[in-house]
């Protein structure tokens, strides 16, 4: 899902909140990130400015860009789904996606059915 992201993710405002956001999707690609990662990013949000509200917030349209990919697809899986949890948990938001459920065989015959 990460890999069929929009190259700019979110309209960051600031150059150094892109830079961070390129490097959260960079890291993201492997779908959690890492120690060296998050020390990475820690250091970048901390050299730039960039408060804990702000990246909390950064945070949240990158995970609102992954939903909307996610739910581009007719078929949400219970991998997807964990996948998804998992980013968002490690990006201290783990209630995010607390509102999707996978994709069930009464979904799909209702979708045939409109």
């Amino acid at each position: 899902m990460v890999a069929r992201l929009p190259r700019a993710v979110v309209d960051a405002p600031t150059a150094d909140a892109q830079r961070y956001v390129d490097a959260l999707t960079l890291a993201l690609t492997e779908g959690r990130i890492l120690g060296g990662e998050g020390q990475l990013l820690a250091r970048l949000a901390g050299s730039a400015g960039i408060g804990a509200d702000q990246v909390e917030a950064l945070h949240r349209r990158c995970l609102g860009h992954l939903r909307a990919t996610a739910l581009e697809d007719a078929i949400l899986t219970t991998g997807q789904l964990r996948q998804l949890k998992t980013v968002a948990s490690g990006l201290g938001l783990p209630d995010f996606f607390d509102d999707l459920r996978p994709t069930s065989p009464q979904d799909l015959m209702a979708a045939r059915l409109r």
